[in-house]
């Protein structure tokens, strides 16, 4: 928690940018080399808007974290229950995973400031769509966090 707090404060001085610098580095390879470890579980646990800080603040976080919810979205699968279409979590995932819900949540939080991590989000999507089938995840999350 202590270490968040580091990356969302602003960087006042030299000293404390060398820091954050460090601090994000050591995360990033840390949730690279063990995506199921209690980093990732923790990371996951946070609020989309304080991870939308750290992503406006930091493009590299912004890549990990964007590669992460594009992961998770890839991973779920298209089931139905009670004639309604749902998109549920593969129970074989060994990696942290988030659920549709939650991926939905945070897009919307990504969206919902008009700046360079909005427009990069738009693109994102947008690439997707145009590689995917009508019956893609990212149909679903678009028409919900695009409208």
């Amino acid at each position: 928690a202590i270490v968040l707090h580091v990356l969302v404060s602003d960087a006042d001085s030299e000293v404390v940018s060398e820091i954050q610098d460090f601090t994000l580095n050591w995360i990033l390879l840390k949730l690279l080399d063990e995506k199921n470890g209690s980093l990732a579980r923790f990371l996951w646990e946070q609020l989309p808007l304080k991870l939308r800080k750290i992503a406006a603040k930091f493009s590299s976080f912004s890549s990990y974290y964007i590669d992460s919810l594009t992961q998770s979205a890839s991973s779920l699968s298209l089931e139905y229950e009670n004639f309604t279409k749902c998109w549920k979590k593969r129970v074989s995932m060994t990696e942290v995973t988030l659920e549709y819900r939650d991926i939905l949540e945070h897009f919307k939080v990504l969206l919902c400031v008009e700046d360079e991590l909005c427009k990069t989000i738009r693109n994102h999507l947008s690439s997707l769509l145009t590689h995917e089938t009508k019956t893609s995840v990212w149909h679903d999350i678009c028409s919900n966090v695009l409208s």
